[in-house]
């Protein structure tokens, strides 16, 4: 039997585990007890509580039931049998069989925690060691993993997968325990996995969702400039910017310096330069030819093709497969109409980041405009704020944006999703049929460590319905859940 229950959060766990427990498990994984490491103890300690909590609420139901159930505690709104008490930021689920069960427990900036019925122990995945019990196939642990690893985090709850608060530095690791220089964007892989333009150090990263980080591509700082490669860890990146990802597993980075568009051959493969030169300038053309300003936003179009918004001309401009740039929206001075919609009236100031909503209907943010802008097809309008600088829902042009910067589509949710850069991190939706603007969270709030969000860079969504942003003034990764 198979259900998912939201567990009740309100008391405190009355199961008490040792902390040297939880800074073995460290040590085991490579770690030292430093202020990070310290986090993470902490965590591993409360994901261990939650293990052995859930160890007596399936102790009870089968006593109860003679039977255990699987259940998760982002799900249903009632636990059948007694109250289970869980960390409030985890990711906790259980798999159950006729004989028993097999649970994980994610650990925010640490490992992936698991127990099973057979055994009293609690282990790090892939815990070769634990007991699995009988009536389960060889890969329990594996599957039990998976599940935990990518489900609806919570609308509204927010944590940090990795990065240490306020660190910049190039170290690969999991949670705490990896550094980024100011991470600017994210993209969202077809298999879960996390890719990161880590602006700072001229490099590409891969984080899995239990926040485990490695490098993906480029050389790093050590060169400075653009060189493909066929392989993506031999290519040289000068300053990747924003990053997109297609379900062939191709991942997309914009250089803000170069004005390049780079594309990476799935699994980390061969590089190669799309298009730009190595000049400012508006350029409509193929490869090289084209000219452009500071890349800032970027997404991939319902036909395949690669958008982007040119904020010094103002326009949008759509990148073919063969590297022809073309002006879509927009009719920068002296450049020549290309394609159905340019040539239109594009009164943005500053176009940073642009996505289409699942109807294929493009939105663009005017960030310096305070401005959200819609195009059905023809030219673009503006449907949410009014040009004033302020953090103000509302409907429409009633709602106020405070220097609005990135973009995604959720289309679950019939809506956009927008940062706000003034507003420190602030996330507004806007209802994408009605236009209604709403504020999804509170980032003066703390995340898991204690620590507060300062800046949404780039954001992207996963198929659990998660928000990925990177945080490029404290150096993380965030995930937060969103409303479904």
């Amino acid at each position: 039997m198979r259900r998912f229950f939201r567990t009740d959060r309100g008391a405190t766990d009355p199961i008490l585990v040792i902390a040297t427990i939880a800074v073995s498990l460290i040590l085991l994984l490579g770690g030292t007890v430093a202020a990070a490491s310290l986090k993470n103890s902490a965590n591993i300690t409360a994901a261990t509580n939650d293990l052995n909590t859930v160890a007596l609420a399936e102790a009870s139901w089968n006593t109860a039931y003679g039977t255990f159930i699987s259940y998760s505690d982002l799900g249903d709104t009632t636990l059948e049998h007694g109250t289970v008490t869980l960390h409030p930021l985890f990711h906790t689920v259980v798999n159950a069989g006729a004989c028993g069960w097999v649970a994980a427990a994610v650990v925010p900036g640490g490992p992936i925690l698991i127990r099973t019925s057979a055994t009293s122990a609690v282990a790090p995945a892939p815990a070769p060691t634990l007991t699995i019990p009988s009536c389960f196939p060889s890969n329990a642990i594996t599957d039990v993993v998976s599940s935990a690893q990518i489900q609806p985090l919570g609308a509204g709850r927010w944590r940090t997968v990795a990065g240490a608060y306020n660190v910049q530095g190039d170290v690969n690791g999991t949670g705490a325990a990896a550094q980024f220089s100011e991470p600017e964007s994210v993209a969202v892989g077809p298999d879960g996995s996390i890719y990161i333009a880590d602006q700072g150090n001229y490099q590409v990263r891969k984080m899995t969702q239990a926040g485990a980080v490695t490098t993906y591509a480029g050389v790093g700082t050590s060169v400075t400039g653009s060189t493909d490669s066929s392989t993506a860890l031999q290519a040289s990146f000068y300053v990747p910017y924003d990053i997109q990802a297609d379900g062939a597993g191709n991942v997309y980075v914009t250089e803000l310096n170069n004005r390049h568009i780079r594309k990476i051959a799935p699994n980390g493969g061969a590089t190669s330069t799309i298009t730009g030169a190595q000049k400012d300038g508006y350029v409509d053309g193929v490869g090289t030819a084209m000219a452009a300003g500071p890349i800032y936003g970027s997404t991939i179009g319902p036909d395949g093709n690669f958008y982007f918004a040119d904020s010094t001309h103002p326009a949008v401009r759509e990148v073919t497969p063969d590297g022809f740039t073309a002006t879509v929206i927009g009719n920068p001075v002296g450049a020549i109409p290309v394609g159905s919609a340019s040539g239109t009236t594009f009164a943005a100031q500053d176009p940073t980041d642009v996505t289409f909503d699942e109807n294929g209907d493009m939105w663009i943010v005017d960030s310096t405009g305070n401005t959200i802008w819609e195009s059905t097809g023809g030219p673009p309008t503006i449907v949410a704020g009014n040009g004033t600088n302020a953090d103000l829902d509302g409907s429409g042009t009633s709602a106020e944006f405070a220097t609005p910067t990135n973009i995604v589509s959720d289309p679950a949710a019939d809506a956009v999703i927008v940062s706000d850069s003034s507003g420190y991190g602030s996330l507004r939706m806007i209802n994408i049929k009605t236009k209604a603007v709403t504020t999804l969270n509170d980032t003066d709030a703390s995340d898991q460590f204690g620590d507060a969000w300062n800046t949404v860079g780039g954001m992207a969504i996963d198929a659990a319905g998660n928000l990925w942003a990177a945080d490029p003034v404290y150096g993380r990764i965030i995930e937060e859940g969103l409303p479904r």
